[in-house]
């Protein structure tokens, strides 16, 4: 069994079994994909792919568990190679984080306060994006890190939930609903209703909790930003559901928070990273910055298969302890 054979099953299942594609990702021909993988399955002794005349359809069922283990195998390998760069003399070390705007402003600069006294230091670039869009750089290689609310459903990935976010209500002070002993759905939606858009996964989640309910918000004002939002309930335009995340800035003197643990289940953070990187330095030193409980123990053995993994923490509450 060679490490090439376990490559090209893999990328033949990435390419959603398109052998053309998984030909050309690989710089070969086709018949030398489909004729590898068919030593492969000789070698093993067990079918891997289903098959029709002329293509591949599937796995079969045996080929889940050896599938899994190819794409761990193949990260290791990578993570052999980062390793051996990282102990190159001069080789400066960077770690790429994607992640929200609102988790960009409030949860990254902390860290990188923490980061900047080593040496030597780690270079951060931050980027910006949706969730969806986050774990794609991951995965595709643009990034190291996503830190977002949505958990990776891919085998090369790798999430870890780290923090719970509970909601909260924005009113602007005075607001009629600030008056309720106990805020529910139904008096929510009587009120204008300031929200992200509904491509937004925060958004969505939102909805689905009415719907439940037989209710829909009476949105007047939608904002991709949540700094905007907070802006347009400062201004008496509505009232929002936000996580303590975004409110961390708030003028009190002009909006009230309410917490609404009663009513939704506070959003996860996860962070995700390549299976690979749990082998870099400097994607491991960051964890540590971001995340309390990583800086006492080697931050790997909560991404390795089989390590507990701890109940995430309330943020910020936990930056306290």
């Amino acid at each position: 069994m060679k490490l090439q054979q376990l490559k090209y099953l893999v990328t033949v299942v990435k390419t959603g079994f398109n052998i053309s594609e998984a030909a050309r990702l690989l710089h070969t021909s086709q018949p030398g994909v489909s004729r590898q993988l068919m030593q492969l399955e000789q070698e093993l002794g067990v079918s891997l792919l289903r098959r029709t005349k002329n293509s591949i359809i599937g796995l079969t069922e045996d080929a889940q568990p050896i599938l899994e283990l190819s794409v761990r195998v193949l990260a290791d390998v990578e993570g052999i190679k980062q390793i051996a760069q990282s102990m190159q003399a001069g080789e400066p070390k960077s770690v790429t984080v994607v992640t929200t705007h609102s988790f960009a402003r409030h949860m990254i600069a902390e860290p990188l306060s923490r980061l900047s006294g080593r040496e030597p230091l780690v270079r951060v670039t931050i980027n910006q994006s949706s969730s969806e869009g986050a774990l794609q750089q991951v995965l595709s290689g643009e990034a190291d890190i996503a830190l977002n609310s949505k958990r990776a459903d891919n085998l090369e990935l790798v999430s870890l939930p780290v923090f719970k976010l509970p909601r909260v209500l924005a009113a602007p002070k005075g607001h009629p609903i600030l008056a309720c002993s106990n805020i529910s759905f139904e008096e929510i939606t009587r009120h204008p209703h300031i929200a992200y858009p509904q491509a937004f996964a925060a958004r969505r989640s939102l909805d689905e909790a009415f719907a439940t309910h037989h209710l829909k918000c009476n949105v007047v004002i939608t904002a991709t930003d949540a700094d905007m939002v907070m802006a347009c309930v400062v201004k008496g335009l509505g009232i929002a559901i936000l996580t303590t995340l975004s409110t961390q800035d708030i003028d009190t003197r002009r909006v009230s928070l309410l917490p609404l643990d009663h009513l939704f289940d506070p959003v996860i953070a996860y962070i995700t990273i390549r299976r690979e990187s749990v082998h870099n330095r400097a994607v491991m030193e960051f964890l540590q910055s971001l995340i309390p409980w990583f800086r006492q123990v080697d931050p790997r053995l909560f991404f390795l298969q089989g390590a507990a993994v701890q109940e995430p923490k309330v943020w910020p509450d936990c930056l306290n302890t």
